[in-house]
């Protein structure tokens, strides 16, 4: 099974965005993901304690930014 988050890449990666994405640890030790998008100049930087959710929230910020080109 294809996790959820690999979906997203998968589909980030056909849509010629340049990402990467890192855990860290914060200071109280906990995971957090940090993950990159750039294309075009444009670049997207999120973070969250689930890799889910950061993919989820890059998806929809990218999302938003097309949105925004639509005249």
């Amino acid at each position: 099974m294809i996790k959820e988050w690999k979906v997203i890449d998968t589909n980030l990666s056909r849509g010629g965005w340049d990402w990467a994405c890192i855990p860290i640890m914060d200071s109280e030790g906990r995971d957090i993901f940090v993950v990159q998008a750039e294309r075009d100049g444009k670049r997207f930087v999120l973070r969250s304690e689930e890799k889910l959710v950061v993919f989820v929230q890059l998806e929809r910020a990218i999302y938003e930014f097309a949105l925004d080109l639509i005249p």
